[in-house]
């Protein structure tokens, strides 16, 4: 039984948020806040009691330590002997910040009266895949405490949530907003997010082709949400980025140090810049900052990509597009009310009784394994738990101290994993249906509410060289409208090259040549080398009244055509092109009759 807490005003932050005439305060147990960006992490920071606030993500609690001087920073690395001095040195209410892998650490020096905020929890469901065993002690850790509220905009769906017996019994609770803002989904399905993505990089980059509001507005700057650091690394080295020009938002750890470096020395990790801080025109973020990060820009434009066909890569729409739809915070960035969502098809699109099968058979191959292995040392078992994680990371078999059993997360991992693969159908249905099912998001499909759709959708689709020089050919020939005139104002930058190709030649002759870059590449070089040709008097290179073969007047003219560069071969005839005559006759010349022409 979810209770449903119905704010009365019209408040957008908890904490001017009144519930039953009364200002809100946390409830102990489940919280759907139905919204992001409504400050539950402030109002946790600044509610009247100690408080820890527990993140899933180094980088959530690195950017909100980064706003909040009076936060207690516990992470890797960090003494907890200092922890244990700036608790004692607070002046007022303890307020500490931590991971969920490094909240083991104050067990034994905080009190159990503590509130225990746990901001995203529905993190646990995704990661549990991989890391149960750190997650499963965190939880068991926190439900020991006498206060603490598991917080999330976007939930552990019901039909999962049911089945995590250390959550499934707690109280829950859904709060009910008096208005909600949407944030408009755009879809486009693509055979191929990353080669969209590189697109989309470098217009950003090079500046010729930006969303553009109709006031002129430009977005100068883009966030990418793409979980793979490797097709980060590659998108940057494809397009010889420099580190002036991008920010790289990742998780903290060795494996994604390496891959960084190779883009060379002067690219690292990066930071979010806080508020106030200038921002890079491109900033690729893996899920590391998917959840509570705060962006602060005042023309930044969202990409989402989703690749069905890899699990890591997979964006789940019910909990983190609405958690990446809440990242942007400035109120005056007219580009942050649209999302544009890039996705492809699960290729290997199984049905339910067939993944079913298989799921089953793997649980059943783990048992046996568990059953055949269950009188092995201590010192075996964990050995035996770590050669399994390295070769297999699809296994179902974990360690809990004292012996070998099934994982249940991990299996509710892989059937969630599953469900939300499905909500990719081909033709984007589910999607569709999903996105308008979860509040703060619409999806308008196909059709665009932003105004910059003509130009975003030109951007991903990146029509082709002859396409888009038609357009800008039709531009040119419609009647003078506010529209056309508008876009023709723009040309340069959305068409970039194409001007040339207007400038140069004739509306006649593009359309002659098909549209073709091939065709109209060689006709403004043979007019440039005719217009070459012009400028020099053919005259000056013959005699008046000179008497030459027909042979020697071609060497000559084809000297000077190859001196200009101009592909043509030379025939006696041409002279008469240059305003010069020529009378056929003969001479004799060293006692021989030769036949040829007198310039005249």
């Amino acid at each position: 039984m979810i209770k449903e807490l119905t704010i009365e005003n019209n408040a957008a932050y908890l904490k001017d948020a009144i519930i039953n005439g009364e200002p809100f305060k946390f409830p102990k147990g489940i919280l759907d806040k139905q919204i992001t960006n409504c400050g539950g992490t402030t109002l946790a920071i600044e509610e009247e009691c100690n408080t820890v606030i527990c993140c899933p993500r180094r980088n959530l609690i690195e950017n909100k330590k980064a706003q909040y001087n009076n936060l207690i920073l516990l992470e890797g690395g960090i003494n907890i002997e200092d922890v244990k001095k700036q608790i004692l040195d607070t002046v007022g209410y303890v307020k500490i910040i931590c991971t969920y892998d490094s909240f083991y650490k104050l067990e034994d020096i905080i009190d159990k009266d503590y509130h225990i905020v746990i901001d995203e929890y529905q993190t646990i469901l995704g990661d549990c895949g991989f890391r149960d065993t750190v997650l499963n002690k965190f939880l068991d850790a926190v439900l020991q405490y006498d206060y603490y509220t598991f917080m999330s905009a976007t939930p552990i769906p019901e039909k999962f949530l049911n089945r995590i017996h250390k959550l499934s019994g707690l109280d829950k609770y859904k709060l009910i907003w008096q208005s909600v803002d949407k944030v408009n989904i755009v879809q486009y399905q693509t055979k191929n997010p990353i080669g969209i993505v590189t697109n989309l990089v470098n217009s950003f980059i090079t500046g010729e082709y930006l969303p553009t509001l109709d006031d002129g507005i430009q977005s100068k700057e883009c966030v990418i949400f793409l979980n793979s650091v490797t097709n980060i690394v590659n998108i940057i080295r494809h397009l010889k980025l420099s580190p002036e020009d991008v920010n790289i938002i990742v998780a903290d750890n060795e494996d994604n140090k390496y891959l960084i470096k190779k883009l060379g020395d002067r690219f690292c990790r990066g930071t979010l810049p806080i508020k106030g801080e200038p921002n890079k025109k491109v900033t690729f973020c893996t899920s590391t900052a998917y959840y509570g990060c705060d962006f602060y820009s005042d023309c930044a434009t969202t990409f989402v990509v989703s690749d069905c066909n890899s699990q890591c890569k997979t964006i789940d729409i019910q909990t983190e597009l609405p958690q990446i739809a809440g990242r942007q915070r400035n109120s005056n960035n007219p580009f942050a009310k649209e999302i544009y969502l890039i996705y492809n098809v699960n290729n290997r699109d199984i049905d339910e009784e067939t993944f079913n099968n298989e799921l089953n058979l793997a649980i059943l191959a783990d048992t046996e394994i568990i059953q055949k292995n269950s009188n092995l040392s201590e010192d075996a078992i964990e050995r035996f738990i770590k050669l399994l994680s390295n070769k297999d990371n699809s296994s179902f078999i974990c360690y809990d101290g004292t012996k070998l059993l099934l994982n249940d997360m991990a299996i509710l991992n892989t059937e969630y994993r599953y469900w939300n693969n499905r909500q990719y159908s081909k033709y984007g249905i589910w999607v569709k249906k999903q996105i308008n099912d979860t509040n703060q998001l619409e999806s308008t499909g196909d059709v665009m509410i932003a105004k910059t759709e003509t130009f975003v959708k030109s951007i991903i689709k990146r029509n082709s060289f002859e396409d888009r020089l038609k357009r800008l050919v039709e531009l040119k020939e419609m009647p003078n409208t506010f529209s056309t005139n508008y876009e023709l104002a723009t040309s340069p930058m959305r068409f970039g090259e194409l001007q040339e190709y207007i400038d140069k030649l004739d509306i006649s002759t593009i359309k002659h040549c098909s549209y073709q870059k091939s065709k109209l590449d060689a006709e403004i070089l043979n007019k440039s080398k005719q217009y070459k040709l012009n400028q020099i008097n053919i005259a000056n290179y013959f005699s008046y009244d000179e008497f030459l073969t027909g042979k020697q007047i071609k060497t000559r003219l084809q000297h000077i055509y190859d001196s200009l560069g101009i592909n043509k071969k030379a025939k006696t005839k041409d002279l008469e092109n240059y305003g010069l005559s020529l009378r056929y006759t003969s001479r004799s010349i060293d006692g021989t009759k030769q036949n040829g022409y007198v310039i005249q």
